[in-house]
């Protein structure tokens, strides 16, 4: 798609009038060529390996996924995966997710995504209960890293 491509839109009318280039002052150009333009990928649909972890997803921090874990209310749930980016996968393997309202999740300045402090927590958290079951050097091999050291812990 070419950047200097316009699409009008004829609100009077009901209707999107062609596109008109911007550099070469013609209506439903062929912008191919145009030293502007961007093919843009199409969108990789998830695989049956990932829907199936989405699908089958758990806590190792509460039982109910239904109401959300810091103010416990049941409405506008989302399941928030505590270690993201390259360990999303991990974190639904081995439960490291948490059930939050849309205002702890990302709908505020006190959400998870924007308050380092409670990601950090939950990260916390989440690390002294999967320590439980398995050792340090594990939860180290699989998410790259503890996260206990900020809080006065040793690495």
């Amino acid at each position: 798609m070419c950047k200097n491509l316009v699409r009008r839109n004829c609100k009077r009318k009901g209707y999107i009038k062609t596109p008109y280039c911007k550099i070469k002052k013609i209506w439903n150009p062929t912008c191919s060529n145009c030293e502007e333009y961007k093919v843009y990928k199409s969108i990789k649909p998830y695989s049956k390996k990932r829907a199936k972890l989405e699908r089958e997803r758990y806590s190792i921090l509460t039982n109910d996924l239904n109401k959300c874990y810091i103010c416990g209310a049941k409405e506008n749930i989302h399941i928030h995966e505590i270690y993201f980016g390259k360990n999303r996968q991990n974190s639904m393997k081995y439960g490291c997710c948490v059930p939050l309202c849309f205002y702890h999740h990302n709908g505020s300045k006190h959400a998870v995504h924007y308050d380092k402090y409670l990601d950090d927590l939950l990260k916390e958290e989440c690390q002294r209960k999967f320590e439980k079951e398995h050792s340090r050097e594990e939860f180290i091999s699989i998410f790259g890293r503890s996260y206990l050291w900020k809080y006065g812990e040793l690495k």
